[in-house]
């Protein structure tokens, strides 16, 4: 994997199949594809946007939380043509205590191939690197089973389940506990 290049607005990361860049307020229109799919937005317990202004505030805030530290969001882009397929982000980023919390989504059509595995090894070893992280985590709802598959394909242990934490269209929902250590990475990458 190639050296993150770095821009004002954030690292670039390289993968064999995508790149991973900084979003823009330009991707909010590709972005409104899979934050509108009320398939993919129940899976992480949220309404679908409703219209591309929705999605244009979500990606400022995105932009905004990059430049105050508190977060770093990417598009998760196709190579060579650059078409904008998902988003994944390091968010409540805590530098003090050294940890992070993963996110992700990807347009529906791209789904078990893995290209959510691929961009997530990529910002994994950027916060552990780069960022010096010793801990990410993840909460995935107990109804996304693809998500959590993900997570221990990459190494994520589950720590616990957060019971009825979330409220959904009148319905609670657990929340599934994950955590990855620096050292269990190094490990793997060994």
């Amino acid at each position: 994997m190639n050296k993150p290049e770095h821009t004002s607005a954030g690292p670039i990361l390289e993968t064999p199949r995508l790149l991973l860049r900084p979003i823009t307020l330009e991707d909010a229109e590709a972005i409104h594809a899979f934050k509108s799919d009320p398939v993919a937005t129940r899976l992480f317990g949220e309404p679908p946007h409703i219209d591309l202004e929705q999605t244009r505030r979500w990606v400022l805030d995105g932009i905004e939380g990059t430049g105050n530290s508190g977060c770093v969001v990417w598009a998760i882009t196709l190579r060579p043509e650059g078409q904008v397929i998902g988003e994944c982000c390091l968010w409540n980023i805590d530098h003090g205590m050294k940890h992070a919390e993963l996110g992700y989504e990807l347009l529906r059509a791209y789904w078990k191939r893995g290209l959510m595995s691929e961009a997530l090894k990529a910002v994994i070893d950027h916060g552990f690197g780069e960022m010096d992280l010793n801990r990410i985590e993840a909460s995935p709802l107990s109804i996304n089973l693809p998500s959590q598959r993900v997570l221990v394909r990459l190494g994520f242990k589950q720590e616990g389940t957060l019971r009825q934490r979330h409220l959904f269209e009148g319905e609670w929902h657990d929340e599934e506990w994950f955590g990855l250590l620096r050292s269990e990475w190094i490990a793997r990458a060994d």
